[in-house]
């Protein structure tokens, strides 16, 4: 079933057989009786926030809320600031030039009843062009007098013809349709891993290799990423995997993104999860060449002092895009701001606007490198689990480098949009020995449509979710 953040669009008639989320209240089921300052646990939006816009369950895209900012609808603009103040998953409607709060109005009872009342059927049913007495000239006056879509629809059903005469489900479907033509519904959802890899399966699949949502929560539980987790992330998923451990992490542990060769791929993902402070400093980057470097000088050295700066390898890979060095990451809010006015907001996190941080100082939302401590005790301690979403790589020899990293018994997973990648990386890690429990999977998930009398999977799914290589690493590994 759908989470809380997305109670007010999700269709009820659609549920996914995965099993079903812990119960939690709908966004209406509480009152707000204070004004909650801004950002108060993530549940308002404030100025600069990101969020999701879900247009009729059918299309959604992100926005990047500012008070001067426009939101736009099809082909009608509204200012941005009506989201500002109001919690994630509040709905509005079009009505003529307006964005109103939208109230759910059940324009007929269900099918479900009518057709316990009465049974008929469509044999005598003749569709022609004059059913409905209304013209277009009618429904267009009727929009431009500000009538809502509930209005205008229950308008269509009393001057049809054959509305009555239709079976139940027939005039079910026939309520559907009209409420997509006539009936602008927006629901703001909030930026979550699930929300926004479903937005991007959904928009541009090729930007996260086609990795749905299901496969990426199996990817975070058979990691184990949690609080205190240090996690060795590689992917090129435009941040989508580096954003969801964070998301996991809820600032306590560190994740560190690293990335095959000089450059950084674009991160700009992580922007849209609305990270404070706590968050975005868990979040280091470097090149695998670095951090291998950096590791090897840790392991030989004394471990540093606590606070200390990123050693000189940290400093060199940091001066790439998108990565600023640990004692860089409290940069004053000129530079800051002058960072975010002149970089481009799709190139990277690093171009996205400052946000206050508890302390009084602009965060500047750019990923730093990681410090010698921290690199001390990734040498000594080593990754308590890895994530490899980088499908341009060989599995093989991308887990043959990593798992050196990697602690005793630590999990690791690996996700490929091909079986034979996978089972070769499985065929080597079995041969040299560097891990147990080593486990070949494909996420399954199927989209049921649960209605009386018409319960079936839905018409249109994707066919697969790619596939998935677990296992834990065991000692001795040189």
């Amino acid at each position: 079933m759908e989470s809380a953040d997305e109670t007010n669009i999700a269709d009820p008639s659609k549920v996914e057989a995965l099993g079903t989320a812990s119960a939690a209240p709908a966004a209406d089921d509480f009152v707000l009786t204070v004004p909650l300052p801004e950002k108060a646990d993530g549940l308002v939006i404030a100025d600069g926030s990101s969020v999701i816009i879900d247009q009729n369950d059918e299309r959604q895209s992100f926005l990047h809320v500012k008070s001067d900012g426009n939101l736009t609808i099809g082909h009608k603009t509204f200012p941005a600031d009506i989201l500002i103040g109001t919690r994630f998953g509040a709905s509005f409607e079009v009505i003529g030039d307006k964005l109103v709060p939208y109230n759910k109005i059940t324009v007929q009872d269900s099918a479900a009843q009518r057709h316990a009342e009465r049974q008929c059927d469509n044999r005598n049913l003749v569709d022609g062009d004059n059913a409905q007495t209304l013209s277009e000239g009618d429904i267009e006056e009727m929009q431009k007098s500000g009538q809502s879509g509930a209005e205008i629809i229950n308008a269509l059903v009393a001057n049809s013809t054959t509305f009555a005469a239709k079976t139940a489900f027939s005039q079910e479907k026939y309520l559907k349709k009209k409420k997509r033509k006539y009936c602008t519904i927006i629901t703001v959802l909030r930026p979550t891993h699930r929300t926004i890899c479903k937005t991007l399966f959904a928009k541009s699949p090729y930007r996260i290799h086609h990795l749905r949502h299901d496969a990426l929560a199996l990817m975070l539980n058979m990691s184990n990423v949690g609080a205190g987790a240090r996690v060795l992330v590689v992917e090129t998923c435009g941040g989508l995997i580096t954003g969801s451990v964070a998301e996991r992490l809820g600032g306590h542990g560190v994740v560190c993104a690293s990335y095959e060769g000089e450059k950084p791929p674009a991160r700009d993902l992580v922007r849209y999860f609305n990270f404070d402070e706590a968050h975005m400093s868990s979040i280091t980057s470097l090149s695998l060449q670095a951090l291998r470097h950096g590791l090897a000088q840790a392991a030989a050295n004394p471990a540093p002092a606590q606070g200390a700066e990123p050693v000189d390898a940290a400093q060199e890979a940091a001066g790439m895009e998108g990565v600023v060095p640990a004692s860089a990451a409290t940069a004053s809010s000129d530079s800051a701001a002058e960072d975010a006015r002149g970089g481009n907001p799709g190139a990277s996190c690093g171009t996205e606007p400052p946000a206050s941080s508890r302390q009084g100082v602009k965060v500047s939302g750019r990923i730093r490198a990681p410090s010698t401590d921290e690199l001390a005790t990734w040498a000594h301690e080593g990754f308590s689990s890895m994530l490899l979403v980088a499908p341009q790589l060989e599995p093989a020899a991308a887990v043959a480098a990593l798992m050196p990293m990697l602690q005793p018994s630590a999990p690791f997973v690996v996700f490929s949009n091909y079986l034979q990648p996978l089972a070769e990386c499985m065929q080597d890690c079995q041969l040299r020995k560097v891990a147990v429990g080593l486990q070949l999977s494909e996420p399954w998930m199927r989209i049921q449509q649960v209605l009386p009398m018409r319960t079936h999977p839905m018409m249109s799914m994707s066919g697969t979710g790619g596939y998935l290589l677990c296992g834990t690493r065991t000692a001795g590994v040189s």
